[in-house]
This record gives structure tokens, C-alpha cells and sequence, in this order.
């Protein structure tokens, strides 16, 4: 998503394994999580999502060959409960509503953020991105 690191917490659960011989694909929930602090309050941004990974049977056990993210939603809340709202001065109408808000703290951090991911708000692309893992797990020349 970046071209750098940052600091963020991620969680990731199995939910479905399809295995076919010596590969697997799967596809779990997880989320994205960063806490951050702006004008002296703390925010937490969560970033809900699926993780498509494509794994290889080796000698030595199960190997990740990849992981992707399927960006569903997000959000930016005061972990306080008296804190007030956020003042964004920001162009919100150029990032997509699948990790808007994921997008605007990592900008803040100065990362540029690829705006072609995969997300629920681009059926298409999670559509292509899954057809892709499938024939990937029945092709045995892959």
C-alpha cells in the first residue's frame, strides 16, 4: 500500500482454505490497526479487511507465495470518548472510500497511497483478484 513502513497492529484470522495437492488459497478477516496522536489527542484508525494468500507445500512445511488485501471499510475515532472531531483539511474526493481514512493518516506520515487496491468499494477488482487465486489453485503448471 505504501513505499515505506509504519508502525500498525495487524490482525488476521483463517476463515476459509481451499487446498488442491501441494498449493493453497485462502481468504481471511482481519483488521488494519493504527493509533496516532494529532494535536495532543489519540486516534485510533481501523482499517477493515480481507487477506487472499497463496501458499506452496514445501519440504519444510506451508510457504507464502502471496498476500493480498481486500480494503472493505474504515474509520478514524478519538480513543477518548470526550474528544472532539478531527478539522480535515483534505481532498477526501480523490481517495476511495474503501481505506479513506487509512489513506489520509498515511498521507499525514507521508506516504503516497496506490489508489488502484483492492477494495469492496471496486467490485471488479476483488472479483479479478479472486478468479485470479482460483486458477492459480486448479492449474497444476502454476
Amino acid at each position: 500500500m505504501v513505499t515505506g513502513g509504519t508502525k500498525a497492529l495487524h490482525t488476521v484470522t483463517p476463515v476459509e482454505i481451499q487446498v488442491a495437492g501441494e498449493k493453497a488459497f485462502t481468504e481471511s478477516v482481519g483488521t488494519i490497526q493504527i493509533r496516532l496522536r494529532l494535536d495532543d489527542k489519540e486516534y485510533d484508525c481501523v482499517s477493515h479487511s480481507r487477506f487472499i494468500s497463496r501458499l506452496n507445500k514445501t519440504a519444510q512445511g506451508w510457504k507464502l507465495v502471496s498476500l493480498v488485501v481486500i480494503y472493505d471499510r474504515d474509520s478514524l475515532v478519538p480513543t477518548m470518548p470526550a474528544v472532539s472531531s478531527l478539522d480535515f483539511a483534505f481532498d477526501f474526493k480523490s481517495i476511495r472510500d474503501s481505506y479513506k481514512c487509512l489513506s489520509w493518516v498515511m498521507s499525514q506520515r507521508g506516504f503516497q497511497i496506490d489508489q488502484t487496491l483492492p477494495g469492496t468499494d471496486d467490485p471488479d477488482s476483488v472479483t479479478k483478484l479472486m478468479d485470479e487465486g482460483h486458477t492459480w489453485l486448479s492449474r497444476s503448471d502454476i
